[in-house]
């Protein structure tokens, strides 16, 4: 009985969006932000790390007051505009970690002014602005605007 109570918990959350990589089904109003004060902005929140991987919403990153790093770099995406992108990198010690392509930069998220040299980069994916406001998860929405993306 048990069993079957949290597969349907479970089979609930998943169709309610609130699994990792639910789809947003709203969408964003598009946004463009100049790269001091967007960065500036992302910078300002704490870091909280999050037992499993949940990517929040640009809207649940602000309401949260901040994220873990793939929180950072959507909210940064989406601040930044089309021009922006999301890049998971495996870093040194085997772990991975996400920042910010933006134009022809490397931008760590959480730290305003920090870039990253591309040749030091072990790259393992990159996604564009509409993937990664796409992957963000289905609760937030900044803007109760329609989209226009």
């Amino acid at each position: 009985m048990r069993k079957s109570l949290l597969a349907a918990a479970i089979a609930s959350a998943v169709l309610a969006g609130c699994a990792p990589f639910a789809f947003n089904q709203k969408g964003y109003t598009y946004n463009e932000e100049d790269l001091l004060s967007a960065w500036s902005e992302v910078a300002s929140n704490k870091y909280y790390y999050d037992f499993g991987e949940y990517w929040k919403s640009p809207s649940e990153f602000d309401s949260k007051g901040g994220g873990d790093c793939e929180d950072f770099a959507i909210a940064l995406v989406y601040r930044l505009g089309r021009e922006a992108s999301s890049v998971c990198v495996m870093e040194s010690d085997g772990d991975f970690h996400v920042i910010v392509k933006y134009r022809d930069r490397f931008l760590e998220p959480q730290r305003l002014g920090m870039y990253y040299e591309k040749k030091d980069l072990n790259i393992l994916w990159i996604m564009d602005y509409d993937k990664t406001m796409s992957i963000s998860t289905l609760w937030g929405v900044k803007s109760l605007q329609s989209s226009s993306i």
